[in-house]
């Protein structure tokens, strides 16, 4: 699924919220072996996941103001 969703839409970027994965290393290499060469993971807890959406909509709310 990652792969045919992220081939499609051209990501670069994989952004992997969940809290077990973020403390499994063994389960990121595995997500990391599904993923094209060209994208990059990142992996966030849910709470810094939440932190960061919430800083991007308001900025962008900010500069669109």
């Amino acid at each position: 699924m990652v792969t045919r969703c992220s081939s499609t839409i051209n990501a670069n970027l994989l952004l992997v919220a969940n809290d077990k994965v973020l403390t499994n290393k063994f389960r990121q290499e595995l997500m990391g072996i599904a993923v094209f060469s060209y994208a990059k993971t990142r992996y966030f807890s849910l709470q810094k996941t939440i932190e960061v959406i919430h800083k991007i909509v308001w900025l962008k709310a900010f500069y669109y103001v």
